[in-house]
């Protein structure tokens, strides 16, 4: 009988390692950083300006604020792990 449940909702195989998670942490902080400027950028050449213009660019700062912190928390983690796997590889 097969499954009902689709394949991106099912669980994982595996856990993952702490630099597979660091690298899924700088992606998607990444993608949300240049979704939040593209925002930005479209607001400001498609819309007029007005208040919504504002609210539109006040909205996608914020989220490309949020994507550019989890980006660098997620390098930072990342380049830690790898400096920490070099150090006490043997």
């Amino acid at each position: 009988m097969p499954s009902i449940i689709p394949g991106f909702l099912k669980k994982p195989k595996k856990e993952l390692t702490p630099q597979q998670r660091n690298f899924k942490l700088f992606a998607i902080g990444a993608l949300l950083l240049l979704g939040g400027l593209s925002m930005i950028i479209a607001a400001n050449f498609y819309l007029p300006p007005s208040l919504k213009q504002e609210l539109i660019t006040l909205i996608s700062l914020i989220i490309a604020c949020i994507g550019g912190v989890m980006a660098i928390i997620g390098y930072v983690k990342l380049l830690l792990s790898r400096i920490n796997h070099f150090i006490n590889r043997s």
